[in-house]
């Protein structure tokens, strides 16, 4: 056999990827499998934005007159403002849609392909989510990051 054959017939190595590009291969593939996930932890927000967008026009569109100056104005600026601290309000928005709107619930786990793992999601927003919402509602929970940051955990741990 030549050089030249055995050259051919090397075995390319796959470049190993570090520890953070192994994590963030990890996420994207979370991303897939979990809308949920995907819209918490993508820097880009414009799933999410999407989302919110949608679910405000819908409210404001039913209750026109009834919607306070300052919902009108921080859902605006919490789905429009690109500044990272926006994050928090966008993430407890988008609970606040799941808790409120339980259509937009069903949604996310309708068939033929739902977008988050039902069994997961059922215990979240049967166990978890409300008892964190009703906690925020009756000032149990004082902060909406505290909030946020709760809800996100409960929703990371299943």
């Amino acid at each position: 056999m030549s050089s030249s054959s055995s050259a051919k017939k090397k075995i390319r190595r796959k470049k190993k990827l570090s520890m953070y590009e192994e994590i963030q291969r990890n996420d994207r593939m979370k991303w897939k499998e979990d809308y949920i996930y995907m819209m918490l932890m993508n820097p880009d927000t414009t799933a999410i934005d999407n989302e919110l967008k949608n679910w405000r026009n819908k409210e404001l569109k039913n209750y026109a007159n009834k919607l306070s100056d300052r919902f009108k104005r921080n859902t605006k600026r919490a789905i429009e403002d690109k500044q990272k601290f926006i994050r928090t309000a966008k993430h407890g928005l988008l609970f606040l849609y799941i808790w409120l709107d339980p259509e937009y619930a069903q949604s996310l786990i309708a068939l033929p392909k739902p977008r988050v793992n039902p069994v997961k999601f059922k215990v979240f927003y049967e166990e978890r989510l409300d008892v964190c919402c009703r906690d925020l509602l009756n000032t149990s929970t004082t902060t909406f990051q505290a909030f946020v940051e709760r809800v996100r955990s409960e929703y990371f741990k299943l």
